[in-house]
């Protein structure tokens, strides 16, 4: 008399081949009941989290029954997304962002998919690029448009000696002043 006993052999499927993004992790899990586990760099654990490129592979074995597969992980990068720093600019005027990385995918925040983006009014705006990998950059820019400079009048006070102190009543964001004395000469401060 003799008994046999059949034991099921192990299945495991670590899935296809795959490209990653940047610093995307890949979590694998193959945990199989009564099995025991062993991966490519000696780890008997039932799962193995991939953070860099290579050839991953597992065998389980169940009581002498063995399966194992394998896996090819490359790693794409992200398209690097550069709208520049957030900026000012007069009412009427327009600012054009571009995106960069030509012939790409992209989504701007308001939905236009063009690479660049005209815009005239004061906001946020944001835009994810997506390269032929699937892997996404983005960046946003604060644009502010204001009105512009303007002077609403001059102010004189009398000093000692004969002499005047000029100043100007001036709205936000004036930057620089040009004063003419009429003889030629010049000055560039607010008040003098």
């Amino acid at each position: 008399t003799i008994i046999v006993d059949m034991i099921a052999s192990p299945i495991v499927n670590l899935g296809n081949d795959t490209i990653l993004c940047n610093d995307a992790r890949l979590y694998l899990d193959v945990t199989y009941r009564n099995a025991t586990y062993l991966w490519q760099n000696n780890s008997r654990n039932a799962n193995y989290t991939v953070t860099t490129p290579g050839t991953y592979w597992v065998e389980l074995n169940n009581n002498g029954c063995k399966a194992s597969d394998t896996l090819v992980v490359t790693y794409a990068t992200s398209p690097i997304v550069d709208l520049g720093a957030d900026t000012f600019a007069c009412l009427g005027n327009a600012i054009t962002l571009d995106a960069g990385n030509a012939g790409q995918q992209y989504l701007w925040n308001n939905n236009s998919t063009n690479q660049t983006l005209t815009v005239y009014a004061s906001g946020t705006y944001a835009v994810a690029v997506t390269n032929q990998s699937g892997c996404v950059g983005t960046d946003s820019v604060t644009v502010n448009f204001n009105d512009g400079p303007y002077a609403t009048g001059i102010n004189v006070v009398p000093m000692t000696n004969g002499q005047y102190m000029f100043s100007v009543n001036a709205g936000s964001f004036i930057n620089t002043y040009r004063w003419s004395f009429g003889d030629g000469d010049s000055a560039t401060v607010g008040t003098i």
